[in-house]
């Protein structure tokens, strides 16, 4: 009961706060209209800081595609396997006021595989989001609540759903109230740019999650430190970069070390302005 009217409480406070509406562009530190950006990774072969291009990284280190209209909104996003070929589309649809509407995730054929569908407070944060399959049966329903300071930075994030009995029907209290189920809490703090210098995160499934972050004078992350997490390791990322006239990154030389090991890339991006 406690934990549902703390919920209550933060829902009023966020109601009565403002959020800062950023770009998806914002959102991704670019500079200038950018039509659309093509990231490639790469295995980054040499020593002591030199590093030239090997062969494309695995799947799971940045192979992506962004579009964006003229807006700074995102419309489509590519994620390609190792060898170059399509993995995932997701196409982004939005409402006459710039709010996301629902989200399409298609496979490497071009069939859709899932729909998300969302729901916004007055201040145009996400509060609900509810997938379905191709079918158009619900996979999952999530629900989110945010606090933000007076410069606009996100400080708390809450994921949660409504508890269920093992048919799927909605969970009560004593008192009548549906039962609520904190997934995923994350508390941030921030220098006086407004970078993200500190997050703490909590997973019901992940555990304790402290990441630390760093920036260059263009505010692009040189280094990551995390630590925690379901394995309670730590891992350290730095990056260096390499800019265009618009001061956007086109190469990132990026090292990542944990548990003694390190893993050197060189992630390609080619950019395209309106």
């Amino acid at each position: 009961m406690k934990l549902i009217f703390f919920l209550l409480s933060l829902m009023a406070l966020v109601a009565c706060e403002s959020k800062s509406s950023k770009t998806d562009w914002d959102k991704q530190n670019l500079k200038g209209k950018v039509k659309s950006i093509k990231e490639t990774p790469y295995e980054a072969i040499g020593y002591s800081g030199e590093y030239h291009k090997g062969n494309l990284a695995p799947r799971g280190f940045a192979n992506n595609e962004f579009s964006f209209d003229e807006t700074g909104k995102l419309l489509k996003e590519i994620s390609y396997n190792k060898n170059g070929g399509v993995f995932n589309v997701y196409t982004y649809n939005y409402d006459n006021k710039g709010l996301l509407l629902s989200k399409d995730t298609y496979d490497s054929k071009g069939n859709l595989e899932e729909k998300s569908v969302y729901k916004h407070d007055l201040q145009g944060n996400i509060t609900e989001e509810n997938s379905y399959n191709t079918n158009g049966k619900l996979k999952s329903n999530n629900y989110y609540i945010y606090r933000y300071d007076e410069k606009g930075n996100q400080v708390e994030r809450y994921l949660f759903v409504y508890a269920t009995d093992e048919e799927g029907n909605f969970s009560f209290d004593e008192n009548g109230t549906a039962k609520i189920e904190i997934i995923y809490k994350e508390e941030n703090s921030y220098d006086q740019k407004g970078n993200k210098i500190k997050s703490t995160i909590q997973d019901l499934f992940l555990g304790k999650t402290e990441i630390s972050y760093e920036y260059d004078n263009r505010g692009n992350l040189v280094r990551k430190i995390e630590a925690g997490g379901v394995l309670d390791g730590k891992e350290n990322v730095t990056c260096k970069y390499k800019f265009d006239s618009k001061g956007n990154w086109i190469e990132m030389t990026k090292t990542i070390t944990s548990q003694g090991h390190s893993k050197n890339l060189i992630i390609e991006r080619n950019i395209e302005y309106y």
